[in-house]
């Protein structure tokens, strides 16, 4: 079914019911005002800092010597990382820039993007190896590496050579 809105005696708006009821949309989510503008004020107040939903994820990092914190991001590699958690990993050092384990099953890296920098502080997945890599200087752009999160700080305690184990588990709640 066709509607025509007219103005004038001249068609101003032709197309379906479904076209319609698009049109109308913003009026019936938003109101509209007495004098025809939409109303800048809402019955239902928005929602402040402490309950939005987190987009991210603390996690600690135990070394021997060391308690690092970090954050994963809310991406689906991220998630999905975030599943294998508690996680213990025997690190080691590769190419003077990070650190790197291997989990035990690879996360997903669906949708993820096609590579990045390995940038100081960085947690990333490097897909083409299935390892974990925490980046303690900044490396070049890697075809499939894909940045999880990030450290918090204490990024020198990963410089340096040698095997460390590694517990990775999700922080305690402040």
């Amino acid at each position: 079914m066709r509607v025509c809105l007219r103005t004038g005696g001249v068609d101003r708006v032709c197309g379906s019911i479904v076209f319609r009821a698009l049109a109308l949309l913003p009026l019936a989510l938003f109101g509209c005002g007495g004098d025809g503008v939409t109303s800048a004020t809402s019955s239902t107040p928005a929602p402040d800092v402490a309950t939005q939903v987190a987009t991210t994820m603390k996690i600690t990092l135990t070394l021997p010597n060391w308690t690092l914190t970090g954050t994963i991001d809310d991406t689906p590699a991220g998630r999905d990382f975030a599943s294998l958690l508690p996680l213990t990993l025997a690190l080691e050092d590769y190419a003077g820039t990070e650190k790197i384990g291997y989990p035990p099953r690879k996360p997903m890296t669906t949708g993820a993007p096609a590579g990045a920098k390995g940038t100081t502080g960085a947690i990333a997945y490097d897909a083409p190896w299935g390892n974990l890599a925490l980046f303690y200087r900044d490396s070049e752009y890697a075809d499939g590496l894909i940045v999880l999160g990030r450290l918090d700080a204490g990024v020198e305690a990963l410089d340096g050579g040698g095997r460390a184990p590694v517990v990775i588990s999700r922080a305690a709640p402040r």
